[in-house]
């Protein structure tokens, strides 16, 4: 079975039932798109919002070790990502992030980049959403209740951290936002795919006998 990492990565969503564990925003700290993409792992991640966690993330994700969505915020989700990557590398999965290890992951391509929402992008936001499920059942389309929650969800962020990046803007068609870059989005041979009860997550396995998404 051949997918798109892009499409892998949503399979690995909602294939198997498990809790979110984000830590929320804890502070509407602003920082530029430079800030991110320049950021350099000195060490240790800082506790909440950081620039570096932002790129570590983005990195992440790119690779195909999940850490859910970007937020900028290090925490359970990050070290999970952590780990399921050095798994990929065949290596043990401590969880931290050291120096040889962020080298192996680090790029000097942007991980935040600019993006002009286009109309096809709001299209389907709708009035709201009703708690019942008689009532969403009549909805034709569910859909998102905002511009941010639209576009955070294409760039797999957290919505509340994207108005951080984007302070006063309104996710209308035409303005132009800060974005997380998930690169070029590589076709994989898939050959199995596991369901792991026990970390509650989905391993994708590629030709090498290695896993390819975490």
């Amino acid at each position: 079975m051949r997918c798109h990492l892009m499409t892998c990565k949503k399979v690995l969503a909602f294939a198997i039932a498990m809790p979110l564990l984000i830590a929320p925003v804890r502070a509407q700290t602003t920082y530029s798109a430079q800030d991110i993409n320049n950021a350099e792992f000195d060490g240790q991640l800082p506790e909440g919002l950081s620039a570096i966690t932002t790129k570590l993330q983005v990195l992440l994700d790119r690779a195909g070790a999940n850490p859910g969505v970007i937020d900028g915020v290090a925490g359970e989700n990050v070290a999970k990502a952590i780990q399921s990557y050095q798994e990929m590398l065949g290596l043990s999965p401590t969880g931290v992030l050291t120096q040889d290890l962020w080298q192996q992951l680090r790029s000097d391509d942007p991980v935040i980049k600019s993006y002009t929402i286009e109309q096809s992008d709001v299209d389907k936001i709708v009035e709201a959403i009703p708690d019942d499920y008689v009532e969403k059942s009549k909805m034709q389309w569910l859909g998102y209740t905002t511009g941010a929650e639209a576009i955070s969800e294409k760039f797999h962020m957290d919505k509340d951290f994207i108005a951080v990046l984007n302070p006063g803007l309104s996710f209308a068609a035409g303005e132009t936002v800060l974005v997380s870059d998930p690169g070029v989005q590589q076709k994989i041979e898939v050959t199995r795919i596991v369901a792991d009860k026990i970390n509650k997550r989905v391993v994708i396995y590629g030709d090498s006998g290695k896993p390819e998404i975490i």
